[in-house]
């Protein structure tokens, strides 16, 4: 079960081409927002993509946003998304760092951005493309018609060199608890050559990512936890030693306390 079933939402895999490129296509679909639900929280993981809105404008971050083509920066912060009628969209959703073959400009310009494909100037037309699939009725049809215009795009694009590569799966396999400062020793890669690489090719820094991956781990532990969870475990489990730490860190990147985050989370699996 998803925790966005109340939204209708359905998940599409890639075809085979573009599947170390691409996390999911999605869709969500509503007649209305679903009464006193709130804004849903968009978690930050270091992935960029694109939204087609085919119903009423959305809220992000209380910003009014009616473009038919959403482009969707790397974000180091969570993002509140709301719905003022009619629920209609299909998403696309890279994997972090493998968003450059849709964008082909240094990641680093678009963190935290949700702007109209078109204002990019890039050569994908966002909105064009957006009422190609407006006319298209079936999910599968939409999802068949994007991979299709995305393999050109991003196939023909530059690739991340294997030493990104290789620290970006480090940070994601320890979730982010190893210290970054390893990371260069093992590697055989400068410092600042590596946050070059990763400012370039993913839009955070190494210890973004890492703070990102360690948020992320302790998200999973609030979600899979049963009501006798304490906090203290769950920081110490994500890596933390420090309580104050784990409270900012968290607080920082999602919005909310730890505490604040796992009632929400209660209130929800009640409802």
């Amino acid at each position: 079960m998803s925790a966005l079933d109340h939204l209708g939402f359905i998940r599409y895999r890639p075809s085979p081409v573009l599947r170390s490129y691409i996390q999911c296509y999605w869709r969500i679909r509503r007649a209305a927002p679903v009464p006193g639900a709130g804004a849903e929280l968009m978690h930050p993981e270091g992935g960029g993509g694109l939204i087609f809105n085919f119903g009423a404008p959305l809220l992000f971050n209380g910003r009014l946003v009616s473009t038919p083509c959403l482009a969707l920066g790397p974000n180091a912060k969570t993002t509140r998304l709301a719905f003022t009628g009619a629920i209609d969209a299909l998403g696309v959703r890279f994997f972090p760092g493998r968003a450059y073959g849709l964008f082909q400009r240094p990641l680093v310009e678009l963190v935290d951005i949700q702007h109209s494909l078109d204002e990019l100037n890039i050569e994908l037309q966002g909105n064009l493309l957006a009422e190609r699939l407006a006319l298209l009725v079936e999910d599968k049809d939409r999802v068949m018609l994007l991979d299709t215009v995305l393999q050109q795009r991003v196939l023909n694009a530059d690739s991340p060199r294997e030493g990104f590569i290789a620290a970006l799966d480090w940070i994601r396999r320890s979730k982010g608890i190893l210290p970054v400062a390893d990371l260069s020793g093992q590697l055989g890669i400068g410092q600042r050559q590596l946050e070059r690489l990763f400012r370039h090719w993913l839009g955070l820094t190494p210890k973004q990512y890492s703070k990102l991956q360690r948020v992320g781990l302790t998200r999973s532990l609030i979600k899979s936890a049963g009501p006798g969870l304490s906090l203290t475990d769950t920081a110490y489990q994500a890596g933390y030693f420090d309580q104050a730490h784990f409270n900012h860190e968290f607080k920082q990147v999602t919005g909310l306390t730890p505490g604040q985050y796992m009632r929400r989370h209660t209130q929800r699996t009640e409802n």
